[in-house]
């Protein structure tokens, strides 16, 4: 079974370098990368405020990342033209988890600008943001909400990283309302987290300022990861916020579903 990676080519300028994306997912046997232009799915108006010497540079790019990717062996394509925005929601209900990598305050200065609009909050597959800084990171920060998007991201998460970081210690950020089901849900998923991880650590907080509250305990960490479902998108969507945990060398794991 292939794991199905998509990938923004031009998520950084000049391109990305597809050998950083293959180290990220070195420990998977079968895997396969989809790459594609964001500013293909832009709206007329916004495609108008792209600079047309960046378009000049796309067949070069495209040169070099096949050829790259031929040289170390990764099965890599690049997807075929569609302006369709929709055609990209579509395609991600088919990929395992889409990934930006060197994720770092520059990129958060113009995070709003590098996707088009609703794409964040539309897509299907879990977003994996990865820091300038690492992808080893020291420490795993769980946010359950008890919604059904924050379990998503997480099994997602396992099902693609779970071997390669059982014995990274991992701090389940617990957020349920103080109801009967939030507190069974909240008993099963801990249960489920300490039968995958060595090491858990279980932190209530409250959901009023989650997010700055969760930045501010992940600043005191080595470089976490952060895995969240919806919640998360009050996160991207805040510049201030983006340029906080990017400082901090933090990465976002995060699914809608």
């Amino acid at each position: 079974m292939h794991t199905e990676i998509l990938v923004p080519v031009d998520s950084t300028p000049g391109g990305i370098q597809i050998s950083d994306y293959s180290d990220t997912f070195s420990h998977l046997k079968t895997k396969r990368f989809s790459g594609f232009f964001l500013r293909d799915f832009f709206s007329k108006s916004e495609k108008s405020k792209i600079d047309p010497v960046i378009e000049v540079e796309r067949i070069e790019l495209e040169g070099e990342l096949e050829a790259e990717a031929q040289h170390i062996n990764l099965p890599f394509k690049l997807l075929d033209y569609q302006s369709n925005l929709q055609s990209l929601v579509y395609q991600s209900r088919f990929a395992d988890v889409m990934v930006v990598g060197s994720f770092s305050p520059e990129m958060a200065a113009y995070f709003d600008r590098l996707f088009p609009e609703k794409l964040l909050s539309s897509i299907h597959c879990p977003l994996y943001l990865i820091s300038k800084s690492t992808n080893d990171f020291q420490e795993i920060v769980f946010v359950f909400d008890c919604s059904v998007s924050s379990l998503a991201a997480l099994k997602s998460f396992i099902s693609m990283f779970g071997d390669k970081y059982y014995n990274t210690r991992i701090t389940i950020v617990t957020v349920c309302p103080e109801q009967e089901a939030g507190v069974y849900f909240e008993k099963h998923l801990i249960d489920y987290v300490q039968n995958l991880f060595e090491d858990v650590g279980i932190l209530p907080m409250s959901n009023k300022n989650l997010i700055e509250n969760l930045i501010n305990y992940g600043s005191k960490s080595t470089k976490p990861l952060l895995i969240m479902g919806q919640s998360a998108l009050e996160l991207i969507e805040s510049k201030t916020f983006l340029k906080r945990i990017a400082g901090e060398g933090m990465s976002l794991f995060y699914s809608n579903n």
